[in-house]
């Protein structure tokens, strides 16, 4: 979605009595309706009696002149203290619907034959964006304060550094005692790998930096960093936040290894892929506009969609997915509590091992849910931006579930219950049922 702000400009010509209705400040606008509806813009003037008057809008340097066709018996009333019945200017209102093809534009009046600006409109994403060299595209103003981060201003405090071991020292004591192998990974923010491009300096100390001090050999953590910036291909997408396909490879490989997995057979079996060219926009080339896109190298010979057997399409957290696939390099179960990074490195996840339960936490365990699904492996992934909030093992799914669910309309409900039935109808297992369980019981 995407607003439009307004600054209204002191212009040296005849008038100060106008104003803009639409469009307003607080209005908020799909790309269909900016590109191809178009905006409402409706608003009013009083101009001298002697002075014609023409509204214009300026994009991209070409002009567009609209004409006063609407009556506005409120303004003459209100504003002139005037009856409105006759009244010479009582056609002082204007609407006109405009598509947008920049992310700026100028609102004027021509008059005496000279444009005068009014008003400056820009349009922006629900985010703010940073437009690194190169055309790199970073997050800004998001809720974890990711610029702060990487300039050392948001740094982790001792109690969020405790809550950080508290939970590292548990998931390995829970791996322990069930004698699963785990793996924490944390996804890479973007300006750390391609830092050359961030318009920032880096700063002294961030809050990764500080969490993998505190880490050690038995936490088994993976923090890709290193082999990123070694990579043969670029890791990131150039319009988006997450990692490109050959990023999340890199990220499956490295938590394999973390695994004591033996990685050969992975590396062999992925360097068979196939890739090609796509123009992507990505989340971050979403959040202005016009929306920003790039060529991506995107996997063409493969998706881990063909092994999904159940998946409750919630977004975001409380999304549950299943995934079975007899062919993978590893018979075994990985339950994956994972991010929104998670979802590309499937493609390649879903190749290593035979069954995978993937719960979009954020890296957050549910104790339960892996007394249930007896797994070998648990991987737990979040993002390096995601720090400033430690996981925890007491993530219960089924009220996140719940939760989720309260906040969709009776038809949308309903609609999500009867999509995750249509998955058990396809794959009816013990495991489909306890999930579309906690889809029904609330």
């Amino acid at each position: 979605m995407y607003k439009i702000s307004i600054e209204r400009l002191r212009p040296s010509s005849p008038t100060n009595r106008w104003c803009i209705d639409y469009p307003r400040d607080t209005d908020l606008y799909n790309l269909a309706r900016l590109t191809n509806e178009g905006v409402d813009f409706q608003g009013w003037a009083l101009f001298p009696k002697d002075i014609k008057a023409t509204p214009f809008i300026r994009i991209n340097k070409e002009s567009h002149y609209f004409s006063f066709n609407m009556k506005r018996s409120d303004v003459v009333k209100k504003i002139l203290n005037e009856q409105p019945e006759g009244h010479g200017q009582l056609e002082c209102g204007f609407h006109f619907k405009l598509p947008l093809t920049a992310d700026s534009l100028t609102f004027g009046f021509k008059t005496n034959g000279i444009d005068y600006d009014y008003a400056h409109f820009s349009v922006s994403g629900s985010l703010k964006v940073l437009e690194g060299d190169k055309g790199w595209l970073f997050l800004d103003n998001d809720a974890n304060r990711s610029v702060d981060q990487y300039r050392g201003k948001r740094l982790l405090s001792a109690k969020e550094l405790k809550a950080w071991t508290a939970y590292l020292d548990s998931f390995y004591r829970l791996a322990v005692s069930k004698n699963i192998r785990h793996s924490l990974l944390i996804a890479p923010a973007k300006e750390m790998v391609l830092s050359e491009y961030y318009p920032f300096k880096r700063g002294r100390k961030t809050p990764i930096e500080q969490l993998l001090k505190k880490t050690r050999a038995h936490h088994a953590l993976s923090y890709p960093v290193q082999a990123f910036k070694q990579a043969e291909e670029r890791p990131f997408r150039i319009t988006d936040t997450h990692w490109a396909p050959y990023g999340a490879m890199l990220a499956a490989v490295e938590v394999l290894r973390k695994l004591g997995v033996d990685t050969e057979g992975a590396r062999a079996l992925f360097a068979q892929d196939q890739y090609k060219e796509s123009t992507v926009i990505g989340d971050l080339g979403n959040k202005i506009y016009p929306p920003r896109s790039a060529i991506e190298r995107v996997l063409a010979s493969f998706s881990y969609r063909k092994t999904v057997i159940y998946d409750n399409q919630l977004a975001n957290f409380g999304r549950v997915m299943l995934l079975a696939n007899s062919t993978a390099l590893h018979p075994a179960k990985c339950v994956l509590f994972g991010s929104s990074s998670s979802y590309t490195m499937l493609d390649y996840f879903s190749r290593l091992f035979s069954e995978i339960v993937f719960i979009h936490s954020a890296g957050n365990i549910d104790l339960n849910l892996i007394e249930i699904e007896q797994p070998d492996y648990i991987v737990a992934q979040t993002n390096a931006r995601f720090v400033v909030i430690a996981p925890i093992l007491g993530y219960d799914l089924h009220t996140v579930i719940k939760a989720k669910l309260n906040e969709l309309t009776d038809d949308e409900k309903q609609d999500a219950i009867t999509k995750s039935a249509q998955w058990l109808q396809k794959t009816n297992t013990e495991r489909t049922e306890h999930y579309h369980r906690l889809m029904t019981q609330q």
